[in-house]
């Protein structure tokens, strides 16, 4: 989605399969700044080969936000559109939160979810709607799920459900039902939404947040294996109010390193940065990105993803950003110009050393990566 600076925050997603990657992201107008048009040419089925990034738009289905999927390929870094989301007509709210998007590794599947549908996509293009089930005596169907996650194998689905039934009865739950369709059962509920469900690669358990902003594993029945509070990793000269800043509102984009080793998420204020645990919740620690002749770099990190192999990270982060110096409006209304920020590809190890840029042009639409195996 483009976003004003300082106005719009993010919600998207990027996915990545054994050497592919996909970016999911959601578009749509700002109102004023323009970015530059992307011209790629179509395709109706993943291109062979290793080495692919894929960025998904998932915003409103018209004529000037289409459904696409963006295929970059990191090896002869040339770009196509894989054409198909913009055959699922239902319009999405463009301010729908949490991910729209996912990869079945196993199952060598694309998941994607709108406000009214979801969907498996093949990689020959072909697609299969699934009718999940809401919980009793609540609403239409897909109403009030958000930030859906689905199993390595295709199986089964977990999504937070924020909605009140037709007892005034409110759920606030992490829920996990089949993907064929199946009663909803609720995984999590300690009275707050979660954050980004994550997957353990073998599907038995799921790292989340509960309401007091840890980071927690719990089982399919919610019994918690572990959990940690974020707060722990700030230097102890932080102050409070900045340790209640940094995990009640920036502990987000969860994800699992697919050999279940490791677990990173972002965190911060003012600046976002990568931490990395271990899968028995040891070890604790932030990025230090560096390019290749070892001096320390900061990228302005909105996503990232694991390579299949865990030795590598590929994040998206803000590179530039274009301005509409005319809209006087606007700036006297806020105190600035209306921005978009333009965001690159970025290769790095697993520890942050030999960053460099890979993408040969920002993207200005936002997107979450995910490296599909």
């Amino acid at each position: 989605m483009l976003r004003y600076a300082l106005v719009y925050s993010r919600t998207a997603l990027l996915l990545a399969l054994g050497s592919f990657a996909i970016i999911a992201t959601p578009a749509c107008s700002n109102g004023g700044t323009t970015p530059p048009e992307r011209h790629l040419q179509a395709i109706r089925e993943l291109p062979d080969g290793d080495h692919l990034a894929v960025v998904v738009h998932p915003g409103i289905a018209t004529a000037d936000a289409p459904r696409e999927i963006d295929i970059f390929d990191l090896t002869t870094n040339s770009e196509f559109r894989w054409d198909v989301l913009h055959d699922i007509q239902e319009e999405m709210h463009p301010l729908r939160p949490g991910t729209v998007a996912a990869w079945a590794a196993k199952a060598d599947k694309l998941f994607f979810a709108s406000a009214r549908s979801a969907v498996f996509v093949t990689r020959n293009g072909a697609q299969q709607v699934l009718h999940l089930q809401m919980p009793p005596n609540t609403g239409f169907p897909l109403d009030g799920m958000s930030s859906y996650t689905i199993s390595p194998d295709g199986r089964e689905v977990a999504y937070v459900f924020y909605a009140r039934d037709r007892n005034d009865k409110l759920y606030t739950d992490l829920m996990v039902q089949e993907a064929s369709g199946s009663t909803p059962i609720s995984v999590w509920n300690d009275g707050a939404t979660v954050l980004e469900p994550a997957w353990r690669p073998d599907a038995r358990a799921i790292a989340h947040t509960d309401t007091n902003n840890d980071l927690v594993l719990s089982d399919l029945r919610g019994r918690v294996l572990w959990s940690i509070h974020p707060a722990d990793i700030l230097p102890p000269s932080a102050s409070q109010s900045v340790i209640e800043k940094t995990v009640s509102q920036f502990v987000r984009h969860i994800q699992w390193d697919p050999t279940g080793q490791h677990i990173g998420f972002l965190m911060g204020v003012p600046e976002i940065k990568l931490y990395v645990v271990n899968s028995d919740g040891s070890g604790l620690h932030s990025i230090s990105f560096r390019n290749a002749f070892g001096l320390a770099k900061h990228p302005e990190i909105d996503t990232f993803a694991w390579s299949p192999d865990a030795s590598r990270f590929l994040i998206s982060a803000v590179s530039t950003s274009i301005c509409d110096h005319t809209a006087l409006d606007y700036k006297f209304e806020t105190g600035s110009f209306p921005c978009i920020s333009g965001y690159d590809l970025y290769l790095s190890d697993s520890e942050g050393g030999h960053l460099r840029k890979i993408s040969s042009a920002p993207s200005f639409d936002v997107g979450d990566i995910l490296w599909i195996q």
